[in-house]
């Protein structure tokens, strides 16, 4: 069953790899062998796979084994045995073989939580993990994230667009917590969408930042300033910056009715 990842990850621990330069443009190739024998081509890292992704508009593949393993290793030799693998590999994905062992690796493995290897992950041209198989005996489960490519990559487009726009409207209403959630949904993946969505997440937190320095301005004792204050620790709360802007309250002189409450013991 294709386990489908993209709106469960946590915050990412694998960076793009730059795009080439035109002229130096990754072209994905047959690696044919003197006797003239097809074999599936292998990019020797994820972030090489991911150049010639980012070219080629193709997706990812990486197969994650055990370290000497010998039924892995078997199962390996298998895939690269199978016809429609090797011809996919050669125009429509870009594919790297990793031991459990290999860093890159070994960061797939944490940030998805993958129990099992082998296993095979792919990513999309931004080297987001978006789909995580099991590893089968069969190609099947690999040609249908293949030929499925296209739509899951306008399902990913929908996902962003979704959570982008009702971010956008929120901000311009105000709601600040709100539209900070929204952006959350985009802003562990690397692209487009999710770097306009960090933006957005950096104007909410300077909203806030902004009606905290105003509340500063005010008396310690005024009543309007422990309101601003309880406010933003409302709207902050369980969010990633609510520790940032508790500092930054801290900052000034506080009033009894400003402390937050201590703990329940």
């Amino acid at each position: 069953m294709l386990r489908v990842l993209f709106a469960l990850l946590a915050v990412g621990v694998l960076a793009p790899a730059v795009v080439a330069a035109e002229k130096d443009k990754p072209k994905q190739g047959r690696a044919d062998d003197e006797t003239g024998a097809l074999h599936v081509t292998w990019y020797p890292s994820v972030a090489a796979a991911v150049d010639v992704a980012k070219a080629n508009y193709v997706p990812v593949m990486v197969l994650i084994f055990r370290e000497g393993n010998k039924d892995d290793l078997r199962r390996v030799e298998n895939v690269e045995g199978w016809p429609t693998i090797i011809q996919a590999s050669h125009e429509q994905m870009a594919a790297t073989k990793l031991s459990d062992q290999n860093e890159e690796a070994k960061a797939i493995v944490q940030r998805l939580q993958l129990k099992r290897l082998p296993a095979v992950v792919w990513l999309d041209r931004d080297a987001n993990p978006v789909i995580a198989t099991a590893f089968t005996d069969s190609a099947a489960t690999m040609t249908a994230v293949i030929q499925g490519w296209g739509q899951t990559l306008d399902t990913i487009a929908k996902f962003y667009s979704k959570h982008l726009i009702a971010g956008n409207k929120y901000l311009a209403r105000g709601r600040l917590r709100s539209a900070y959630l929204e952006y959350s949904f985009l802003a562990p993946f690397q692209g487009k969408d999710p770097d306009l969505a960090r933006r957005g997440q950096d104007r909410v937190r300077e909203a806030w930042l902004k009606t905290l320095a105003k509340a500063k301005e005010l008396p310690p004792e005024s009543v309007e300033r422990v309101v601003i204050v309880k406010g933003l620790r409302r709207d902050v709360q369980f969010l990633d910056f609510s520790k940032t802007l508790e500092e930054e309250i801290n900052r000034a002189p506080q009033v009894a009715a400003e402390r937050p409450r201590p703990a329940a013991p």
